[in-house]
């Protein structure tokens, strides 16, 4: 059992509703500062962006500048200078049942569905780095104090414990916790990395932005310790500067050094992904960003970018209580991204193949935010596997 403790419980009272019920049931029934006593099982997490457009950076731009004294500087801004910043607040969502018109393939779906879409929320205020959340498919007891908030500047008040006491069971079972022996990312718990120097589950050395060289965008290495644990630096393979399979990005600095691959002993699933996750969790902001993860996940679209990555978007099967970003996850998917290296039939081998329509894989590849469209990626995607 789990158990994590945000702020004192103030107990106040509301209304005829004792306060104890199913998520459906405090909805319906709980007032405003009302102490409740809710269980549920854990459908989605989410957190929360705004679109800030006068305070937008213009990343891309600056990454396609060719100038490593400069890289240096991007990778120290914060999301106060991106046009979707994030709160560190992390929202927990529960339900019973699922309602109708929230999920894609229901005659009924509404992206107008957000109440619906949303069930209940836990709310996990500034979320320490580390700190596990439960996943999706466990039954959480919750108490704390039921509120309507405005999130994500939405229209609409939606529902949220606050001041929260959770306690987890079922579900999947524990990953490695903080200070665990590991042998590979996957292995830790959703917010930790494995530490090459130690072998442990740690924190990963900061926050990782999209533009760090931290297991950067180009999965460049020099050697092995560049690499996730699990991974190898391919000595074989050469990242170039021009053409379409050339760096995009870091021309200066990866130009000319390797690329970190799963070694080809190790190139299955089993071998890989002690946890699989769903696009639900890509989308809703479950893992620390620069830790290598696991999605299981179908085609929706391919896109080729600008920059010769190829965004095979994935489909999220309840697209609606996400924030909000460039594309409309029910209409563009969620992001992995096939950067040009990585699709080089001459790279030794093999390149990784860009999946077709409707082909169900699993994604594994580096997590991080793009601040530029508002959403987590998996970039850049080391493998499709087959599951």
């Amino acid at each position: 059992m789990r158990t994590l403790a945000y702020l004192t419980l103030v107990a106040c009272g509301g209304g005829g509703f004792s306060g104890t019920g199913t998520p459906e049931q405090v909805i319906d029934g709980a007032s405003d500062g009302q102490q409740v006593d809710v269980t549920g099982d854990v459908f989605a997490v989410t957190y929360e962006s705004t679109p800030v457009a006068a305070r937008f950076v213009d990343l891309g731009d600056v990454m396609l500048q060719d100038d490593e004294e400069l890289r240096g500087q991007v990778h120290a801004f914060d999301d106060t200078n991106a046009r979707y910043p994030r709160t560190t607040d992390r929202y927990i969502l529960i339900r019973t049942v699922v309602p109708p018109g929230v999920a894609i393939d229901d005659p009924a779906f509404s992206p107008n569905n957000l109440a619906a879409a949303w069930g209940l929320g836990i709310h996990l205020p500034d979320l320490a780095p580390g700190e596990a959340m439960p996943e999706i498919g466990a039954t959480v007891h919750v108490t704390g104090t039921f509120r309507r908030v405005t999130w994500n500047q939405r229209e609409i008040q939606l529902p949220i414990v606050d001041d929260a006491v959770i306690d987890s069971s079922g579900g999947p079972p524990d990953l490695a916790a903080m200070g665990a022996s590991c042998t590979l990312d996957q292995a830790c718990s959703a917010r930790l990395v494995c530490d090459r120097a130690t072998s442990t589950c740690q924190v990963p050395p900061r926050e990782i932005y999209w533009a760090d060289p931290f297991h950067d965008v180009n999965g460049a290495c020099s050697t092995d310790t560049d690499c996730p644990l699990g991974q190898v630096c391919d000595l074989a393979s050469t990242i170039g500067g021009t053409g379409e399979f050339g760096a995009h990005y870091f021309v200066s600095v990866d130009v000319g050094r390797h690329l970190c691959r799963l070694a080809p002993a190790a190139a299955t699933v089993a071998a890989q992904c002690p946890r699989i996750y769903t696009t639900r969790d890509l989308v809703g902001g479950r893992f620390v960003t620069g830790k290598e993860v696991c999605v299981r996940a179908t085609l929706f679209v391919g896109v080729h970018a600008e920059d010769n990555d190829t965004h095979d978007q994935m489909r999220v099967d309840e697209p609606i209580p996400y924030p909000t970003a460039d594309g409309q996850y029910q209409s563009f998917g969620a992001t992995t991204e096939n950067a040009p290296m990585y699709k080089d039939p001459a790279l030794p081998g093999g390149p990784v193949l860009d999946p077709i329509e409707g082909q169900e894989v699993i994604a594994i590849g580096t997590y991080r935010y793009d601040p530029d469209h508002g959403w987590y990626e998996v970039h850049p995607v080391k493998a499709y596997l087959a599951p």
